[in-house]
């Protein structure tokens, strides 16, 4: 699952099928996997769960965006982007 802000419609979404609530999934279960493209942000409020065999990678130049929370990671982070945690 790839995420893209779009800018049409204000919100993240996934890229190739539209994410059909307008919602950023804070909890990636077994064989979610998330691509963060380059110039886009993945941004989520207090929490991240990755669960054994889920992913998230952050390409070059995209960011992975963490108000006041914590990763709780049993699966796989790639990160050649940035991490931020404010």
């Amino acid at each position: 699952m790839a995420i893209k802000f779009d800018k049409i419609l204000g919100e993240l979404r996934e890229s190739d099928s539209g994410n059909s609530n307008g919602s950023t999934k804070y909890h990636l279960k077994d064989g979610d996997n998330v691509v963060v493209e380059e110039c886009y942000e993945y941004f989520l409020n207090r929490k991240f769960i990755l669960e054994n065999n889920s992913s998230i990678t952050i390409n070059i130049g995209a960011e992975l965006s963490l108000n006041n929370g914590t990763i709780f990671n049993s699966g796989t982070i790639i990160n050649n982007g940035t991490i931020e945690n404010s």
